[in-house]
């Protein structure tokens, strides 16, 4: 869907040392982006990007959580660290064009499918990561 490279990872963090060997030299990833909002996989994507690099924290953790941040690395190897929400309408309106993009692989997101009346079981199940995205349909 675009990378140029990925990796699969174990759940619960503390992989950032195996996964920087995996990149070119060791020196990190120039886009790291977690989609978990797991705090210690957090704290492995800002110990993988390479200096100055992005990470994208897209996957949001609880309210009041704490990740440890080497702010020495994050200075000086001038690091950048986005927060992105995917809420906002023009985001919105743009994922919306590319799900329906006949070309756009969505079946990729999109895991299953499931009633209205099924909504809490979908959730739950995303929640569970058993499915990625839900569809909903009345």
């Amino acid at each position: 869907m675009g990378a140029s490279s990925t990796a699969a990872i174990q759940r619960g963090g503390g992989q950032a040392e195996h996964l920087l060997g995996l990149t070119p030299d060791g020196l990190g990833a120039h886009i790291v982006v977690d989609c978990t909002g797991i705090p210690e996989v957090w704290a492995d994507a800002l110990n993988l990007a390479r200096p100055g690099g992005l990470v994208n924290l897209f996957g949001g953790c609880a309210p009041g959580t704490q990740v440890p941040l080497d702010t020495h690395r994050v200075h000086y190897s001038e690091i950048t660290i986005k927060g992105v929400y995917h809420h906002r309408p023009h985001t919105f309106s743009q994922a919306l064009s590319l799900l329906s993009d006949p070309s756009f692989p969505a079946d990729v997101l999109l895991t299953d499918k499931s009633k209205l009346d099924g909504v809490e079981q979908a959730l739950q199940a995303m929640i569970n990561k058993q499915a990625l995205k839900v569809v909903i349909s009345s």
